[in-house]
């Protein structure tokens, strides 16, 4: 085996899909470094196989397909030109932060900056994911507004 250009894969399954990809965009994640790292005894690891496939249970299979999207695009996608609906790039964000992907994180950040987002919405996601650029903005925004808050809007700021 060429040491390079051998490269291993990874079996996820995602809800009820099942998912092949290159195993080194998911060494980019100290998450699944670290577990990749565990010993595995003398039963088949995980995600080496169909038969055998890495569980993501509790993570929906169009967020982890936007996540591959962005870690893994295709030759003729410019990774900076990827075009997802902001659902799509809220997912991506969900599973970067979580799984400590840095520069998918950091792309998502900026793509969702760049899309129209209620402020009260951006505040949320701000503290959800530490993103003090949006919450700044978010809460200029809203203090310079014409309107005072709603009932609904101060509820879900608490």
């Amino acid at each position: 085996r060429d040491e390079m250009y051998y490269i291993p894969s990874l079996v996820f399954l995602v809800e009820d899909y099942l998912f092949k990809v290159p195993r080194p965009y998911f060494e980019l994640s100290g998450v699944f470094t670290d577990a990749f790292k565990l010993p595995s005894g003398d039963h088949v690891v995980d995600g080496t196989s169909d038969e055998v496939p890495l569980r993501l249970d509790g993570i929906k299979a169009c967020d982890f397909r936007a996540l591959l999207k962005v870690l893994i695009p295709l030759p003729q996608i410019d990774k900076a030109k990827i075009k997802l609906t902001i659902n799509e790039w809220l997912g991506v964000l969900y599973l970067a932060d979580m799984w400590n992907f840095k520069a998918s994180r950091r792309l998502s950040i900026d793509k969702l900056g760049k899309l129209p987002m209620d402020a009260v919405e951006r505040i949320l996601l701000g503290r959800k994911y530490n993103i003090t650029e949006w919450l700044m903005a978010a809460h200029l925004h809203l203090a310079r507004r014409q309107r005072f808050l709603t009932v609904l809007e101060a509820e879900e700021l608490g």
